[in-house]
């Protein structure tokens, strides 16, 4: 008689409770949908000012960001001269946070996204070109963004100190 392997208990499969639990396993994992790294960059690229990818990815607190951009939409909205409130600053600044995020979904390797949101799946996206590109694009945008934040800012502190009394821009 063969000797049982030290280890027998760890290669044997679970006792399943019947074939109703088997179908339930196999159930669950069919209805858990594969997440993917360049559809979650896009995402927050395109979207990432109102989190989005945040429900994409499934982040259990996704609405407190979408809460937050609506509040500082609406709130820049009932202002006359809406993109010169600190309402649409704040809106403006999620959205080059989006755009960060973006770069960092695509050039993360596809290994660690996989082990973070595909937990159930085999690791199957890597680095390649279009994520490169998704992440350049945010890159340029982000830079855009931030930049125009910054001016905007400028700008107001200029005005409030008096420096631009008298010149007209």
């Amino acid at each position: 008689m063969k000797p049982a392997h030290p280890n027998s208990a760890m290669l044997t499969p679970a006792p399943q409770a019947g074939p109703r639990a088997a179908h339930d396993r196999a159930g669950a994992a069919a209805t858990v949908a594969y997440r993917s790294k360049g559809v979650a960059a896009v995402l927050a690229l395109l979207l990432g000012g109102v989190g989005v990818q945040n429900w994409y990815l499934r982040r259990r607190y996704a609405w407190i960001v979408t809460l937050f951009a609506l509040v500082c939409a609406g709130l820049a909205s009932r202002e006359p001269v809406w993109f010169d409130t600190p309402a649409f600053f704040l809106f403006g600044v999620l959205v080059a946070a989006g755009m960060l995020e973006a770069a960092i979904l695509a050039l993360m390797s596809g290994e660690r996204f996989d082990r973070r949101y595909n937990p159930q799946w085999p690791v199957r996206a890597s680095v390649r070109l279009p994520h490169v590109l998704i992440a350049l694009a945010s890159v340029l945008l982000g830079a855009v963004v931030s930049m125009s934040l910054i001016a905007m800012v400028v700008m107001h502190v200029y005005e409030r100190m008096g420096w631009l009394d008298g010149l007209v821009y």
